[in-house]
């Protein structure tokens, strides 16, 4: 007990110099597309090419349950996987091609991998001057033969998995193209065709060596071509396409010592030959088109499969003889030019069209099978539906639940039979082109993994409703909509798909904002024509456009502000409907959120724009505005077309029009500017009280010289606390700029008009950001300034920084702040020692310093925000998107007190605080023994037993309050604070 004790007495001495805050991500777009090509399994793992950022590279899983990572950057300018590339495995390693810029050869070469960065290198260089393009592979024992295309020859070539083994087998034109294609096994030796440029095309064969690689017969004798097509075998003879002389083309056998006639054919130049049922199926081309052929070997069975065939021509280029569970499946055109497809046992009477036996396939071509042949897939050629098929009606299913993806921008359909499920790449709206598992008995997709969803979502505004934060996110295919979030990943979500489809709801400008009245938020949204009144209350149901008040595409609201508070349940706001051909007016309308409660009330035009406000007084709305006469005014409404006209218009000393601005509403009274000029020539902006009640009842409080017409007066923002406005003016009394700007406040009366401060008094920049957090009103004019309304503003900070985006929570001041050259999140309680940055971790991983925050957002209680650590291994596949704080533990420190301090001997906690599951996973791969957490008074209350390097805990049995967790991994104690919720 004594050493607990002293554990705790060290672990809360830590917690004084504790700056670190735990966040959790919260992705909402999942978008992205990795198009994951290439399946190949290999044992457990499966091989995949997958493009990032159009960077495609090798990728594998090393089982069906593990997360697929990327096996090496081969090549690290671009992608180094194409589609042409060739997979295969050899002996339990791949062999692909691919190109890199370490190999000082910018080519496709050979390479293998086993899964492993290290195990993942370049096998060799075959074409030093052209991709390295491998055709026709083929296994026998334990070497892979192929051809490839050298120097502008093809040839034969073998690797056994080394760089050495692998090799041209031999050269067999000394001088030309050997032109070696459609290699295949017979008697255990690989046989092929090729050209030695003296006795044509012929038969060869190979043990794999050079010396055994030699010409099997000259069928034509001399320099002619004897054998162009691609030979196959069957029963133990190979079946070719021969010609010895002009009458003399035909089918011919060979048995490995003689050749022997089966039919002779005129003129022959396709030859598309398949087994089925102990029976040679071929596709030759007639003078009617391409036909079908059987044969047993003899001549009498060597036969058309039909002697009047239902179709004209079988498509065969395209789309070859395919034979799936002993059944030919192929695609032929009638007369009349319609194709369709047709199935047969290797008779004329089992053959039969393909929707006479599985009726939804009528339409719909074979753009695929699964790896091991169980399965075929189908494409509706009407639309882009896929069935999957074990060739019965009731095993074929549309897939319905994604779309497959066949012939997506050069990359083919891929179905992979990983024992008893299928693995496909899909495309789903939330994910995009990923890699699915595919149950074929429940006829379901589930995502498998999301590779590539980098794409990143935003916060360009946001609202706290009913303690939720609204905010204009980014979803993967609905654009710029509303989301919603309570802080928990499952319920930060799309709140509603607005404009449906990629099309954004709202506009994405800095000047778009969310209004609040009451319970519901008002904004404008590009739903209609164009951007018209939207209205959310956080709900879908309450989400919604309010109604398309222009027929013009420019749409209607147009002018800051959008929205002004008649009361609790309407609002006013400016808008162009194109009344009398005209656009670009902003006239007064006002609604309740309902289409029939929306509608004009008065055609005055609304002036917008920087700083302009609306102040509601006595039930009453006050605005500036002007008339048909353009004279501008401040206009009153009560929301009545009769309660709708001008309260003051004002003139300067030369008799001009004075456009009027309301800048705030202090008390019972609002403020406004006014710029005059005299005749003299000297510029100055007045500024004015008004109570609403009567335009002669109007008192200016305060006057301030101008330099010029264009420079001087109130500059940015301004706000009211405790009871005075504060506001940042310039004042020229002849030594311009230096002590022209200062820090103003006004209780509304003249000699409550003053200088608060003349300690922030900055020349220039006009961006002033004030904001009320607890008791105290922070100001941001190159520094951080506090002060409670009495006594001068204290600077909390000592450098020129770049802050921005200002939340309280909990009374606590949280924003932005780029210290250096990235933001981070820094707090400010008022003092000087309580404003600093703290320490970052993401789900429980700490952020470094070359990371950076984009935006803040909060409700009462919460803080989120949007960054892309794109530094950080874990979190950068995310992309940029969404945060919540853990705001209860900011003052709870993620440092450990180790005693026996070794390296490595640290752990991550979290969520903390929790109200359930708990996390302790190891940083530096130490095992975890044993797990024990006490109150603090020393009581235990959780024992665990561990032997492993991750380990989760569920308290939720234990009372709300702070408890210590005790982590012992070998002599080594680490301790950190925890918080039951």
């Amino acid at each position: 007990m004594k050493n607990i004790l002293f554990l705790f007495i060290i672990f809360f001495n830590s917690l004084l110099f504790a700056q670190n805050i735990n966040s959790t991500l919260l992705e909402t777009n999942f978008g992205g597309d990795s198009e994951p090509d290439h399946l190949t399994k290999i044992g457990n793992k499966i091989y995949f090419s997958a493009s990032v950022y159009n960077d495609r590279e090798l990728y594998v899983k090393d089982d069906l349950t593990s997360k697929p990572h990327l096996v090496k950057d081969i090549n690290t300018n671009y992608g180094s996987i194409s589609s042409s590339s060739f997979f295969k495995e050899l002996n339990g390693t791949l062999l692909f091609t691919a190109t890199s810029n370490s190999i000082g050869n910018s080519y496709q070469q050979l390479w293998r991998s086993d899964g492993t960065e290290n195990g993942t290198y370049l096998l060799k260089i075959i074409n030093p001057n052209y991709d390295t393009n491998i055709s026709n592979p083929i296994i026998l024992g334990n070497k892979m033969f192929f051809t490839t295309n050298v120097n502008n020859s093809s040839d034969l070539w073998v690797t056994d998995g080394t760089e050495a083994g692998t090799k041209i087998v031999k050269k067999i034109n000394s001088t030309g193209d050997s032109s070696a294609t459609y290699p295949f096994i017979f008697n255990n030796e690989i046989y092929f065709l090729a050209n030695d440029g003296i006795t044509g095309m012929e038969l060869w064969k190979s043990n794999g060596t050079e010396n055994g690689t030699v010409l099997v017969f000259d069928f034509y004798t001399g320099s002619s071509n004897g054998i162009i097509l691609k030979p196959i075998v069957y029963n133990n003879n190979i079946y070719f396409i021969g010609k010895q002389s002009a009458n003399m083309q035909g089918l011919w056998k060979y048995d490995g010592t003689q050749t022997q006639l089966v039919k002779n054919f005129i003129n022959i130049n396709y030859f598309d030959p398949v087994i089925l049922q102990n029976k040679i199926i071929f596709c030759i081309n007639t003078t009617s088109g391409f036909q079908l052929w059987s044969s047993d070997g003899t001549v009498t069975n060597t036969n058309p499969l039909f002697t009047t065939p239902p179709y004209s021509s079988v498509i065969t280029y395209s789309k070859p003889l395919r034979v799936f569970n002993n059944k030919l499946y192929f695609e032929a055109t009638d007369s009349s030019f319609n194709t369709s497809n047709w199935i047969s046992e290797g008779t004329a009477s089992s053959t039969v069209s393909l929707s006479s036996t599985i009726p939804v396939l009528s339409n719909a071509a074979i753009v695929g099978n699964s790896s091991g042949n169980n399965y075929l897939i189908f494409r509706s050629n009407n639309n882009n539906d896929h069935y999957i098929s074990d060739g019965t009606i009731s095993g074929t299913k549309l897939i319905s639940d994604i779309t497959l993806t066949s012939g997506y921008t050069g990359y083919g359909l891929n179905v992979l039979e990983y024992n008893d499920s299928l693995i496909l790449n899909g495309k789903n709206k939330k994910n995009g082109i990923e890699l699915f598992k595919y149950n074929f008995s429940t006829n379901l997709s589930t995502i498998l993994d999301d590779v590539h969803h980098k794409m990143s979502s935003d916060i360009n505004a946001s609202v706290s409703l009913n303690n939720k934060l609204i905010y204009f996110g980014n979803g993967f295919n609905e654009g710029t909509e509303l989301f919603t979030s309570d802080g928990t990943a499952s319920n930060t979500k799309l709140l509603k798909d607005m404009n449906v489809g990629e099309y954004s709801t709202v506009y994405t400008g800095d000047n778009n904002y969310f209004f609040k009245n009451g319970s519901r938020a008002f904004f404008r949204c590009t739903v209609g024509t164009g951007y018209e009144p939207c209205v959310t209350d956080g709900t879908e149901a309450g989400t919604y456009l309010i109604k398309d008040l222009s027929p013009f595409n420019q749409g209607s609201l147009n002018e800051d502000p959008y929205f002004m508070t008649l009361d609790g349940n309407n609002v006013l706001f400016g808008a162009d409907d194109g009344a009398n051909n005209t656009t670009g007016a902003s006239r007064l309308w006002r609604t309740d959120g309902t289409q029939s409660g929306t509608y004009k009330i008065h055609d005055v035009q609304i002036v917008g724009g920087n700083g302009y406000k609306s102040s509601t007084l006595n039930g009453k709305v006050y605005f500036t505005g002007y008339d048909t006469n353009n004279v501008y005014s401040i206009w009153v409404t009560d929301g009545t077309t009769a309660g709708t006209y001008i309260f003051k218009t004002f003139y300067d000393l030369q008799g001009n029009n004075i456009i009027p601005k309301i800048i705030n509403t202090l008390g019972n009274q609002f403020v406004i500017i006014v710029n005059d000029v005299t005749s003299q020539f000297n510029f100055y902006q007045k500024m004015l009280t008004s109570d609403g009640i009567s335009s002669a009842n109007i008192t200016q409080i305060a006057t301030f010289a101008k330099s010029s017409q264009s420079s001087g007066g109130i500059i940015g923002e301004t706000i009211v606390y405790n009871n005075k406005l504060y506001f940042y003016a310039f004042n020229y009394t002849g030594t311009y700029p230096t002590d022209a700007y200062k820090l103003y406040s006004t209780d509304g009366t003249i000699t409550g008009t003053n200088v608060f401060s003349s300690l922030i008094s900055s020349c220039c920049v006009v961006d002033i950001k004030f904001n009320i957090c607890g008791s105290k009103l922070y100001i941001l004019k190159d520094k951080l300034y506090v002060t409670d309304g009495i006594n001068q503003p204290v600077a909390l900070d000592n450098g020129s920084h770049a802050f921005k985006n200002f939340n309280c929570v909990n009374d606590n001041l949280f924003f932005l702040n780029n210290q250096y050259q990235d933001y981070k999140i820094w707090t400010s309680n008022g003092t000087v020692s309580g404003t600093y940055p703290f320490n970052l971790y993401a789900n429980g991983h700490l952020i470094g310093n070359n990371e950076s925050i984009y935006k803040l957002a909060s409700t009462n209680d919460k803080l989120f925000y949007l960054a892309n650590f794109y530094n950080t291994d874990v979190l950068k596949e995310s992309g940029g998107e969404v945060y919540i704080v853990d705001i209860n533990a900011q003052n709870l420190g993620s440092e450990d007190v180790v005693q026996n301090s070794i390296k490595g001997s640290g752990f991550i906690v979290f969520p903390n605080p929790t109200a359930d599951i708990i996390n302790i996973q190891s940083k530096d791969g130490n095992r975890i023994d044993d797990v024990k957490i006490y109150d603090l008074s020393g009581k235990l209350f959780v024992t665990a037993l561990s032997n492993n390097y991750n380990l989760q805990l569920n308290i939720n049995d234990l009372i709300k309050g702070v408890y210590v967790m005790v982590i012992r991994t070998g002599n080594t104690v680490v301790t950190k604070k925890i918080i039951k919720k």
